[in-house]
């Protein structure tokens, strides 16, 4: 999802998503078919984990919006000069991810 990349830029993160309301049509409507293509992408790759026996979720129709969400609040809260490498975050929050969708399925 981009986080080490973008953990550097939250103060970016913040203003992006404050402003797509604000964006001229065109442009939010690319932006929203950005955002809405990565949610699908994210979905298969869930489904296609569920369907292997690798993952286990329920329904990752309600699931990718709360990992979306997770990640993309970094924004709010993630500092570049506080404890936290980018790289850092984004392994844990990998690991986060595993967790919520039951990394490996066991017997």
């Amino acid at each position: 999802m981009g986080l080490a990349r973008h953990g550097g830029r939250a103060a970016h993160g913040r203003l992006r998503d404050r402003s797509i309301q604000r964006l001229l049509l065109p442009v939010r409507a690319q932006h929203i078919a950005r955002r809405d293509r990565q949610q699908r992408l994210l979905e298969r790759l869930v489904d296609e984990g569920v369907e292997t026996g690798a993952r286990r979720v329920e329904d990752s129709h309600g699931a990718v919006p709360a990992l979306i969400t997770m990640c993309t609040g970094v924004a709010q809260w993630y500092r570049v000069d506080g404890p936290l490498s980018p790289e850092i975050l984004a392994r844990q929050y990998t690991e986060l991810a595993g967790w919520m969708f039951c990394a490996l399925v066991q017997d």
